[in-house]
């Protein structure tokens, strides 16, 4: 300050006129700015302003403002808390970089030439909220066929109050991509009623005054693994030559059975069969090859039939076991009355159909033919047999019977064979007889034949007309 000194003597009478001398004291350091003011607040920055203190002792060229941070919503470095010094010449400055929704503490002071004078009381001024960071460790859990389990963390910085979290879900399966939305307070969500076996984008951002970067991840639904049941009883039976159709059907799954996914094997004796319709006449498959159908059931046609069907997800199969019943002999080939002469061979043929192959049995007169003895020989060759009797004699005339059998029943054919013998004398007349002329002359001749023969009587060249008895 500027002070004017007079200096005047006194006698006691009058004051003598004096000298007049002005004179300015030294600078001191001043007292704190005043009206600390909050021009402007953000959620980086914070703009103050002041006055100059009323006793400024001396010219305050510059004013030091002290910040540092009292608390905040994130997870701030140890160097939020200790000071950041900032100069100016001007009575307001804008503080910037700051950490959003933030509590900070203001001070300033003025400096003289003298020195720094003291701080102002400090002010506590909170930023504004702003965007978050995304949600910390998103992630997928539990997929079933119709839900997806979304869980996630607190964003690392919220920089605000995180008020909801907001899910997008958008369907690739659909045209257009359908996307849905929905908020939750929750760190969890599951998503339900969705498509099986569809792709899905989920998006998840935490709001305050606006939605923060999304986080996006992708999941599948599972699908279905298909399942297949046989419409027929698992185990069938069939007469041979009879035709069969063997059924399966196969639930409506996601992903959908493809013809292509349905393979039929057959299983049986001869080893394990790829059945299609490469297979010739003896299998029909439908179009969606589900249905099998076998026009005339053969031996070779029995068996377990398995079918197999497969999608993406998963393969299961069903089975239907087929019996082909034999067929009872059937004679086909039968035996004729006949006639042989004697001493010839008879050949008698037996044939028949049946399944499994049947066994043949002769008989003759009713009594089974032996091949132990010379006499007879059979050969049997699967559905046929034939008996040769060797050198046949009068004892071999008779009824002959050809039976043949197998598990399923019986049959038979039979015949009489007539034995031809050519005429034998078994007694003759003596070459010369005396008689007395008007005795009575017998004469006997015993003849065998078959048939019976006719004995014709003759004297010299003429036939004799008499009786035969």
């Amino acid at each position: 300050s500027e002070y004017e000194v007079r200096v005047q003597a006194s006698n006691g009478h009058a004051l003598s006129a004096g000298r007049m001398t002005a004179r300015r004291t030294l600078e001191d350091i001043p007292t704190a700015p005043v009206n600390i003011s909050i021009v402007d607040v953000t959620s980086t920055s914070i703009t103050i302003s002041w006055l100059q203190s009323s006793i400024p002792n001396g010219i305050v060229f510059i004013y030091e403002i002290r910040l540092f941070g009292v608390d905040s919503v994130n997870p701030v470095s140890s160097e939020f808390f200790g000071y950041l010094i900032l100069n100016t010449t001007e009575t307001m400055i804008a503080l910037l970089n700051l950490v959003p929704f933030s509590n900070y503490n203001v001070q300033v002071r003025g400096k003289t030439n003298a020195g720094f004078g003291a701080y102002s009381h400090g002010n506590n001024i909170k930023t504004l909220e702003d965007i978050p960071s995304p949600p910390a460790n998103v992630s997928i859990r539990n997929i079933t066929l119709n839900s997806v389990q979304v869980l996630w963390n607190p964003s690392v910085w919220p920089n605000g109050v995180i008020r909801s979290y907001h899910l997008q879900v958008t369907d690739h399966d659909v045209a257009g991509n359908l996307t849905t939305t929905l908020n939750t307070s929750l760190l969890e969500v599951t998503l339900e009623r969705l498509e099986p076996y569809s792709v899905y984008t989920v998006s998840v951002c935490a709001f305050t005054i606006k939605c923060s970067a999304n986080i996006n991840l992708t999941a599948k639904t599972l699908g279905e693994s298909p399942m297949i049941t046989a419409e027929n009883e698992t185990l069938v039976s069939v007469n041979r030559d009879d035709p069969i159709i063997l059924s399966f059907a196969v639930t409506q799954t996601v992903p959908p059975v493809e013809p292509t996914g349905i393979l039929w094997t057959l299983k049986n004796s001869g080893g394990v069969l790829e059945i299609g319709n490469s297979n010739g006449d003896d299998y029909i498959l439908s179009n969606d090859r589900l249905t099998l159908t076998i026009l005339k059931a053969k031996r070779a046609h029995a068996g377990t039939y398995i079918v197999n069907v497969r999608n993406a997800v998963g393969t299961n199969s069903a089975q239907i076991t087929l019996l082909v019943r034999g067929v009872s002999p059937q004679i086909t080939t039968f035996l004729r009355n006949s006639t042989i002469v004697k001493a010839q061979n008879l050949t008698l043929t037996c044939a028949a159909n049946a399944d499994p192959r049947p066994v043949f049995v002769w008989r003759f007169k009713g009594e089974r033919i032996s091949t132990v003895a010379n006499k007879y020989d059979i050969v049997t060759n699967s559905n046929i047999s034939t008996l040769i009797v060797i050198g046949v004699t009068g004892s071999d005339e008779g009824d002959y019977k050809c039976s043949v059998s197998n598990r399923f029943g019986p049959d038979s054919t039979s015949a009489f064979i007539t034995i031809q013998e050519p005429p034998t004398f078994l007694s003759t007349p003596s070459k010369t007889r005396d008689v007395v002329e008007g005795e009575v002359l017998t004469v006997e001749c015993q003849a065998k034949a078959n048939p019976a023969p006719s004995i014709i009587w003759m004297m010299g060249n003429s036939i004799l007309n008499i009786s035969t008895s």
